[in-house]
């Protein structure tokens, strides 16, 4: 709140991990099934070297409930969008090009979109615009002044080792935020294949210097430009 600035730090779903007692090797986005959020909060703090304190997970369900109680989002949807993703339920995207109000389930296909060229990154970049634009949403005047209301029934979405209490100071804190900056980058490295499938192989080296940085309200520069 003193600085107002909010850093969002985006980690690949792809991002290859090994875990304790196995020498397997393991996508981050499979640890919490496998080992639970205490071992991916691990995971994490390695990563960058930061202490987590305190967690928030919601499902597509939730994600579309939160995207509507927030009135939905406003987004530039930069091409047209058409995948099949395979699920039974939104497994189906069909998105026009332009910037459009988009509700709970559209919003939600617009974060999952992900196209040949740019992969995951590609789509990890459209979900750091998603929860950009939502967390501005949730900055609002209008919308502070709903807060009270508006986080029990968020609360419904989600799972959390944050109270109510907790995420109603929190709520109560965003009233200093107005013209927050708001901060973003990914954990820098590279696509890279193993055994046929396809990691995001993190830079170890520069990933605490970008998520030190990242909190101070600075981007990094992660290429070598020699």
């Amino acid at each position: 709140p003193k600085q107002k600035l909010i850093s969002l730090l985006s980690v690949p779903r792809d991002t290859r991990v090994t875990l304790p007692g196995s020498k397997n090797y393991y996508k981050i986005n499979a640890v919490p099934m496998l080992k639970g959020i205490p071992e991916l909060e691990k995971q994490v703090t390695g990563l960058t070297g930061i202490k987590l304190n305190g967690y928030v997970l919601t499902n597509f369900a939730g994600f579309k409930d939160i995207i509507d109680t927030l009135g939905g989002i406003t987004i530039d949807v930069e091409k047209d969008m058409r995948y099949e993703t395979g699920d039974k339920e939104d497994g189906y995207i069909n998105l026009k090009a332009g910037v459009q109000v988009l509700d709970g389930s559209k919003a939600l296909q617009y974060a999952r979109y992900r196209d040949k060229t740019t992969a995951d990154i590609g789509r990890t970049a459209r979900q750091q615009k998603v929860l950009t634009t939502a967390g501005k949403k949730i900055l609002e005047p209008a919308t502070i002044l709903k807060l009270p209301k508006l986080v029990p029934q968020l609360m419904k979405t989600v799972e959390t080792d944050l109270s109510l209490k907790d995420l109603l100071t929190l709520a109560g804190a965003a009233k200093s935020f107005d013209n927050a900056a708001v901060v973003t980058q990914t954990l820098p490295g590279d696509a890279i294949m193993l055994d046929g499938l396809s990691y995001w192989e993190v830079n170890r080296d520069k990933a605490k210097e970008v998520a030190g940085n990242l909190l101070r309200g600075q981007t990094t520069d992660i290429w070598d430009s020699s």
